[in-house]
């Protein structure tokens, strides 16, 4: 359509920014919702001006949620339902769906906010918009891990298969690379690394090939991603994830404090390799301190990696008032699964300063809340002093099980682990890739799936695969994800 038509119709211009937003084309979209509110006429009706505003402010939500701003967007969710009329279900329910990311801002999973989220799905579904329904309930199994109900979140994960166009076909909804993220986490965090692995590998595919997908997701999906690679064994690939989110969400501008998570999470990674100095250069260049007034939830992960780095370094003692800061919101705000990654760092602290009673009654706090929901790896992922705590709790008959579960997963990795990439780290000694196949990798790195890569290099789709499969095999890589980390790492790309 000429430009100037679309201009002269609000919801033209409403409909064209919003596809735009779709394509991550942020800055476009939001230029069109501009032209939305220049066309409304002064003689339209106000039910109907308040209607195209209201979906004008949901579409700037859902550009806030993309880039991981969540308090604008939560803003903007709550300005369109004070905005939208009753004849606008679809925008009123998406807008409700918005307002139940709040979450993530503030931290809050209390339950007003959980039934704000399961009022939100349940209206999607009965609109039956299967891309926004989607995003609902993977936000309400994010919520119910947060909480620490990490069985329950399993349950709420069940859904999406309920809602998908066909058995195990969650990924061609839109929003499926948040779903396979989402339960993969869960799962790794439970220990079920295979499983983990399988559904890590297919979200991250799956965002990978699309232009529009939260930052929140981005982020979670690759640092659970580094986070399993670590739990089997291969140290390299989980650095290189974490080093291409470090650099994507400098590319795509993602909310400050989610960039912050991923320079965390490599603090952590270098921490559980032993390498002091490099975490010490992470505090150093944070500007984190443990008397900083203002400890706000979204940067939660940063302060607790700031915790265990000064634990190690023998500051237990301002650690643990750190820490009670910390707790005393988690609880106010029922985020039980931060209270138990918060009372294994106390253990920690606790047992540094040689106060075993102390550090055992930490422990057995956390094994209240953490053996009903099966947490694992957030025992297992502090190393070796949380592994001498275990064998002392053992040693007092205290969760017996449980303790022995914790401490077998010390010692058996998955079958599928790799052993520690030593050569990836010391030297370039991969097998070269073919012309083909750098070609193949490149257009994967744009995100183009294997379509769009036939296509493009005009070979069959089963040719793609072939050559995806070899560049998996040369690079030791399980995802396209992995494999593009891997190449940058090695300036393949």
């Amino acid at each position: 359509m000429p430009d100037g038509v679309v201009r002269a119709h609000a919801w033209l211009c409403v409909y064209h920014g919003t596809v735009l937003m779709f394509t991550y084309q942020l800055e476009a979209a939001e230029g069109w919702l501009q032209a939305a509110e220049k066309a409304i006429y002064p003689d339209t009706e106000s039910v109907e001006a308040r209607a195209i505003l209201g979906w004008v402010a949901i579409v700037r939500a859902d550009i806030a949620r993309v880039l991981g701003d969540l308090t604008s967007g939560v803003a903007l969710a709550y300005q369109a339902l004070d905005l939208l009329p009753p004849t606008e279900p679809l925008a009123r329910a998406v807008g409700v769906m918005n307002v139940a990311h709040s979450y993530l801002a503030d931290g809050n999973v209390g339950p007003s906010v959980e039934r704000t989220a399961e009022e939100g799905t349940a209206a999607l579904r009965r609109i039956g918009n299967l891309f926004a329904t989607m995003i609902s309930i993977t936000n309400l199994a994010r919520l119910q891990t947060a909480q620490g109900r990490l069985r329950q979140a399993k349950v709420t994960f069940a859904l999406a298969e309920q809602i998908a166009p066909g058995k195990g076909r969650v990924g061609e909804l839109l929003n499926g690379a948040a779903y396979h993220i989402g339960l993969g986490n869960v799962l790794r965090e439970q220990n079920e690394l295979e499983t983990a692995r399988h559904h890590l590998d297919l979200g991250m595919d799956l965002a990978q090939g699309m232009l529009s997908v939260d930052a929140e997701v981005i982020t979670l999906g690759y640092i659970a991603q580094a986070k399993l690679s670590q739990a089997q064994g291969d140290w390299a690939g989980a650095l290189a994830l974490l080093d291409e989110l470090v650099r994507l969400a400098s590319m795509r501008r993602f909310y400050g404090p989610l960039s912050s998570r991923g320079e965390a999470a490599r603090a952590q990674l270098w921490l559980a390799q032993g390498n002091v100095s490099a975490a010490a250069g992470w505090v150093a260049r944070s500007g984190l301190s443990v008397e900083d007034p203002d400890l706000a939830y979204p940067r939660e992960a940063e302060y607790l990696t700031l915790a265990h780095i000064l634990i190690v370094e023998g500051q237990s003692a301002q650690v643990l008032r750190l820490l009670d800061r910390i707790q005393q919101d988690a609880e106010d705000k029922a985020r039980l699964g931060s209270v138990i990654d918060i009372l294994a760092l106390r253990a920690l602290a606790w047992q540094a300063l040689n106060d075993m009673e102390q550090a055992v009654d930490s422990l057995k706090r956390a094994f209240v809340l953490a053996e009903p929901a099966g947490y694992v790896r957030t025992f297992v992922d502090r190393g070796e002093q949380m592994a001498a705590l275990l064998r002392k709790a053992q040693a007092r008959s205290i969760a017996p099980a449980y303790v022995t579960k914790l401490l077998a997963a010390f010692d058996h990795p998955t079958k599928w682990a790799r052993k520690p990439s030593r050569e990836l780290v010391m030297s370039d000694g991969l097998e070269p890739l073919s012309e083909r196949e750098l070609e193949v990798l490149r257009l994967m790195a744009e995100g183009a799936s294997n379509r769009e890569i036939a296509e493009t290099l005009v070979i069959s789709i089963g040719t793609v695969k072939k050559h995806s499969g070899n560049i998996f095999l040369k690079l030791d890589a399980h995802s396209r994800t992995q494999a593009i980390a891997i190449a940058r790492q090695h300036k393949l790309l």
